[in-house]
């Protein structure tokens, strides 16, 4: 029996994140334009050992994950993201709504499903085809957020920017 194998690449464009906050509503929904960021840096240590002394020894250090950036237009009636946000601040200044007992209710873990993109029959928003990737964020919280400017002189649409830091993310290859 012949093994098929696949020979093109896997697209950038046909993704899915759902950010699993049970505290804020509506969020796991939200649709966004880009994703950047998903990168891992792993910290070198130079050790000079006697004996040795042409060059030094390379040790691991520790490893640090970069910041998300989620990026979607602005729709009306969909403040998920800002609430996330309001969430921390509110939650740090001890505001009695929120859940003060559980310090890490604002953290929470996204999923990121990369689709196939091979044009199939029965493709639509509910079904997108076959996951191809995974990527799980973990501990991640809001950094940053931000609104692209005001500009009567164009006609740019309005975009919302989200930084995000977490504690690691996992990449299953489906």
């Amino acid at each position: 029996m012949a093994i098929s194998v696949r020979t093109d690449p896997l697209r950038n464009f046909k993704f899915r994140v759902s950010i699993n906050q049970p505290n804020i509503s509506g969020i796991a929904t939200l649709g966004f334009a880009s994703v950047s960021g998903l990168s891992v840096q792993n910290e070198m240590i130079a050790y000079r050992e006697g004996g040795w002394n042409t060059s030094p020894h390379k040790m691991v250090g520790q490893s640090d994950f970069a910041p998300l950036s989620l990026s979607r237009g602005i729709m009306p009636n969909q403040a998920q993201l800002w609430d996330w946000q309001s969430y921390i601040y509110y939650f740090q200044m001890g505001d009695g709504k929120l859940d003060a007992t559980n310090s890490t209710a604002y953290r929470c873990d996204i999923q990121i499903d990369v689709f196939d993109h091979p044009i199939t029959r029965n493709v639509s928003p509910d079904n997108p085809g076959p996951v191809k990737l995974r990527y799980k964020v973990f501990n991640a919280w809001p950094g940053a957020f931000a609104v692209n400017d005001l500009d009567a002189t164009s006609n740019a649409l309005l975009i919302n920017q989200m930084t995000i830091h977490h504690e690691g993310f996992s990449i299953d290859y489906l």
